[in-house]
């Protein structure tokens, strides 16, 4: 087939990875972005890839697929974008450790992965592992297979092969409203005048109700409040990510440990604040008690695009032939975004969907209830 034009609207994670997919298979693509390429959610992430985890707490094998399908595609794309950028992402496959403290949880933890075939550690193998956690703990399921990556050199990364590739990023851009010729999307309104194109994709994160709204789709995505610190290591390395009850810490390679998260509904106000911060330090020093004297370096906060089953919106959008859905990612953007990326492309060529129960990420699953 002949391809054609796509007009990208979010430069995040998520969209960052379908413009260079469509790019990879002949697209010509513009990429536009209200700021900076990656100063939205995703340059605020943790950048944690936990598919173990996640597939664990799903409800069956078909949620889970998505997950194991990223986890298959993940390294080969970071080998790409680190070859492509010249650069190297901090891509470590270290696993996590799930710490537990409470009896009838451990216990429910442990049959559940004994049943799964995980690995479930007692507290003596726990800290053979991590020794700076407290003595307090009961227990561990360890993700072995689970990873890590730096979110920002991630993105820097990605833009960089973009624009190697041949894409037009428009940075400082606001996306004002969408073009329609009839039911059919066909452009986007910026503030630079109008862009015109075949396929548009909506990856605009927590912004993306706004801009489909006017054309009566019912796309619920919601911003959710994520805060995060960043402090210095302690004494004892630490060589897993790490999942408390309410909180994780993930170490960096520059010496620092990056931990949180909050899950705040504050609307669009993404500013850090000492609430934040303390709800952090409440849930993880139990225990991580060395978080009592570590230094702190610095915080911040993301606006995570939440849907209302935690499910992200995939694929063309019914009724409205030239648009394709690709937001609502909520905290597992950085993760999933390669695979979104294949899924947005194949909608956009007219491909039968890769997973075997697309209806999971229907962008109108939520229409009857609008």
């Amino acid at each position: 087939m002949k391809h054609q034009h796509a007009i990208i609207v979010g430069g995040g994670i998520v969209g960052g990875a379908a413009a260079l997919e469509l790019l990879e298979r002949g697209w010509a693509v513009t990429l536009v972005e209200k700021g900076a390429f990656g100063s939205g959610a995703s340059g605020a992430a943790a950048g944690m890839l936990c598919p173990g985890a996640e597939i664990f707490d799903g409800d069956g094998r078909a949620s889970g697929e998505i997950f194991s399908l990223s986890r298959q595609v993940y390294p080969d794309w970071v080998e790409k974008l680190e070859d492509g950028a010249e650069m190297r992402l901090q891509y470590r496959q270290s696993g996590m450790l799930r710490l537990l403290y409470d009896e009838a949880e451990a216990l429910q933890q442990r049959i559940r992965a004994q049943e799964r075939g995980l690995t479930w550690l007692e507290s003596e193998a726990v800290r053979q592992l991590e020794p700076g956690i407290a003595p307090t703990v009961l227990g561990a399921v360890l993700f072995d297979e689970d990873a890590s990556v730096h979110p920002k050199l991630l993105l820097k990364a990605l833009k960089r092969v973009i624009e190697r590739r041949g894409g037009n990023l428009l940075e400082g851009t606001p996306a004002m409203s969408l073009i329609a010729d009839g039911h059919r999307v066909n452009g986007v309104e910026t503030s630079l005048g109008p862009i015109t194109g075949d396929v548009v994709v909506l990856a605009a994160g927590a912004w993306s109700q706004a801009l489909v709204k006017p054309l009566g789709i019912p796309l619920p995505v919601v911003p959710l409040k994520g805060q995060m610190v960043a402090v210095s290591l302690p004494p004892v390395p630490i060589s897993h990510i790490l999942q408390g009850p309410d909180g994780m810490i993930l170490p960096r390679w520059d010496g620092s440990a990056h931990i949180g998260v909050t899950m705040e509904q504050t609307g669009f106000d993404a500013r850090r604040t000492i609430q934040g911060v303390s709800q952090i330090y409440r849930a993880v020093q139990p225990w991580a008690p060395w978080l009592r004297s570590a230094e702190f370096k610095t915080s911040w906060a993301g606006l995570r695009p939440m849907t209302p089953d935690r499910r992200p919106f995939i694929g063309l959008v019914p009724g409205f032939p030239g648009l394709v859905a690709a937001t609502g990612h909520s905290s597992v953007g950085i993760f999933l975004a390669p695979l979104t990326a294949q899924l947005v492309a194949d909608a956009g060529e007219g491909r039968p969907s890769r997973v075997s129960h697309p209806a999971l990420y229907a962008p109108l699953r939520f229409m009857d209830e609008s």
